[in-house]
This record gives structure tokens, C-alpha cells and sequence, in this order.
């Protein structure tokens, strides 16, 4: 089975947990990191904070978590896909499945 693991993995450490546990499991691994601009993820937790959300990505943290992110380097092609998520959902799936990630 496919298993999605939704979060920041902002620090090699967290990436190298992830595809350590992959390992041990002998699943596949693919760290699909999803990238807009600065202004568009600002709008977006803006949006967000309108309503009750499950996720704890605030705006309060965004200026942080953009501080302290380490760029992936670590990963080979096959284990790291860029995804552009600045449109829509179903365009950034159509984006995804171009990439054969899905």
C-alpha cells in the first residue's frame, strides 16, 4: 500500500527519519515538496485562519518556518519531486501526475 505522510520535513533530520523508516518498511520513498511564492502561501494562511482548520500552519509561523527550512539537497531525483501548487488543486494534480509521481 501507498502511504502519504503530510508534513513540513523542513530539516534533513526529519527527511532522513522519513526515508529511513521507508527503508526499514523496503517501501518506496518520493518527498514531493510543494513550492509557491512567499505572497501566495501569505494569502493562502490568511485564508485559512478564517475558519477552523486541522492544520497548524499559521501565519504566525510562516516567517520562522522560511528561516529555518534546509533546502533539499539530500534526496537523488527519483526520491524528490518539485510540485508548483500556486493554482488550483486539480492543476497542481495534473502537475503531479506529469511528473509519474502518482
Amino acid at each position: 500500500r501507498s502511504v502519504v505522510l503530510d508534513a513540513s520535513f523542513r530539516s534533513s533530520a526529519a527527511r532522513a527519519a522519513a526515508l529511513a523508516l521507508a527503508a526499514r518498511c523496503e517501501a518506496p520513498f518520493t518527498l514531493i515538496e510543494c513550492r509557491v511564492p512567499p505572497e501566495v502561501c501569505r494569502a493562502r494562511l490568511a485564508e485559512r485562519a478564517l475558519a477552523p482548520s486541522e492544520s497548524d500552519g499559521r501565519a504566525q509561523i510562516f516567517d520562522d518556518f522560511a528561516l529555518r527550512y534546509e533546502p533539499i539537497s539530500e534526496l537523488s531525483e527519483r526520491e524528490h519531486v518539485v510540485l508548483d501548487t500556486s493554482g488550483t488543486p486539480a492543476e497542481s494534480l495534473v502537475r503531479l501526475r506529469r511528473a509519474a509521481v502518482v
